[in-house]
């Protein structure tokens, strides 16, 4: 019965952690949800025939690219901890596998 209890503190801890990553991802896509409407602002300011000259356009420019610059990392980190995510996920379902075949023994 001992083993069980580990392996559901186990399964517990796996689930916290899935809960976090998952919230952590969630936050990235957030944020990163909100430099794609920034980028796309400032694309449709650098193509805005009516813009006041080289000097905005060079503004917008430097801003697009400081924003992508700021995606790019972004994308990353949330492809990572999508894959994080996943392991832990896979992880969890051993976990339970294993309590369910130690619990029919």
């Amino acid at each position: 019965m001992h083993r069980v209890d580990r392996l559901q503190e186990e399964k517990e801890e796996r689930e916290k952690e899935v809960v976090s990553y998952y919230n952590s991802l969630e936050k990235a896509r957030v944020e990163n949800q909100d430099l794609q409407v920034q980028l796309g602002h400032a694309l449709q300011q650098a193509l805005d025939p009516n813009s006041k000259g080289n000097s905005l356009l060079a503004e917008v420019d430097d801003r697009m690219a400081a924003m992508e610059r700021q995606l790019n990392p972004m994308k990353i980190s949330v492809s990572e901890e999508a894959q994080c995510i996943h392991q832990r996920a896979d992880e969890v379902t051993n976990l339970h596998t294993a309590e369910d075949a130690g619990i029919s023994n």
